[in-house]
């Protein structure tokens, strides 16, 4: 049996002890003990499922069909909850095409893990990208990449553009390197052109969280929201969007009294833009999604929410993983 195939049967075990729990859990008082103890035990084995899956999609070759329909579905579970959130995004953006102008945004979601707020990441960046002739994605993960000073995180960048020679990697500057990258990712944009990075697990960096956003917001972001409004005198439409997002943890508080975020609901090209993301959904959600996605009944819909909305309370992702388990075969 080979590591991926050990890994697909860890998987069904997990996924057979958790619907067992389920199903115990719906014979239990709320306020029992014996309730408690299977919703503890639940948690655990729901932690050792993301590793699982976590792992087993690192592995590029598994079957297009399966990939196909797990990528269908969770394109539509962003409709659950993130109305408000995608509203305040769509203003914004609306904004830089009314004006032609283009522009440039910097969004955080903290705590994805508990919002699955990667959802909207990925839903986002399906839209603004089927927009786009031209459209360039950075993402960047702290813990993947290795990043852990300046260099690191400029180097990581400088991987993902396209031609890059090695040069850009071995300026004993970072400030200047920093530039360097700058140029080659604006080199080429052309109207309409969308820049998309993603910088995630920011909050594995630790104690560096701070001091190394600090630096990317001097010398990086602000000026590269400079050369997009240099750019926007000669062509239209250019877009540069960033998504910072943590997984398990707000940033740290010396990060959160840095003066580069914006006033709340203050929008500025150079600084950070909270979102803030619901930690639960509502039986109401998950229902009027379930009627809207699968064109069931409201009756219909009703049982197969509250059963799932009762075992979850609203958890996204327990939510998540019981639609998953119910629907994504459909």
């Amino acid at each position: 049996m080979n590591r991926r195939e050990f890994l697909e049967q860890e998987k069904k075990d997990l996924e057979e002890k958790i619907r067992n729990i389920v199903i115990q859990m719906g014979f239990s008082d709320p306020a029992s003990i014996k309730y408690k103890n299977l919703k503890k035990e639940s948690d655990i084995y729901f932690s050792d499922l993301e590793k699982i899956e976590f792992d087993i999609s690192s592995y590029q070759h598994s079957s297009l069909t399966n990939n196909q329909r797990g990528n269908r579905f969770d394109k539509k579970l962003p409709k659950i909850d993130f109305s408000k959130p995608r509203n305040l995004i769509n203003k914004i953006i609306e904004k830089f095409a009314s004006t032609r102008k283009g522009g440039s945004a910097f969004f955080l979601i903290e705590n994805i893990k508990e919002t699955k707020g990667e959802l909207l990441v990925y839903d986002i960046r399906d839209d603004l990208s089927k927009d786009s002739d031209d459209w360039r994605h950075y993402p960047i993960n702290v813990i993947a990449n290795n990043i852990v000073d300046e260099q690191s995180l400029l180097s990581a960048i400088a991987n993902f553009i396209p031609n890059s020679d090695s040069e850009t990697q071995t300026v004993d500057n970072p400030q200047q390197e920093a530039i360097n990258i700058i140029d080659k990712i604006t080199n080429g944009l052309q109207v309409g052109s969308l820049v998309f990075f993603e910088l995630n697990d920011w909050d594995a960096l630790g104690e560096n969280q701070d001091s190394l956003l600090s630096w990317f917001m001097e010398y990086f972001w602000i000026p590269l929201t400079k050369k997009q409004s240099q750019l926007s005198q000669k062509y239209a439409n250019i877009r540069i969007i960033l998504f910072l997002t943590t997984s398990y943890s707000c940033l740290s508080e010396e990060c959160q009294y840095l003066p580069h975020f914006c006033p709340t609901l203050k929008f500025n090209k150079q600084k950070i833009f909270k979102l803030s993301l619901p930690i639960t959904w509502t039986h109401k959600d998950i229902r009027e999604w379930i009627e809207d996605t699968y064109k069931y009944s409201i009756q219909k819909s009703l049982l197969e929410s509250k059963y799932i909305f009762d075992y979850s309370k609203g958890n996204p992702e327990k939510t998540c993983y019981m639609l998953k388990q119910k629907f994504n075969k459909l």
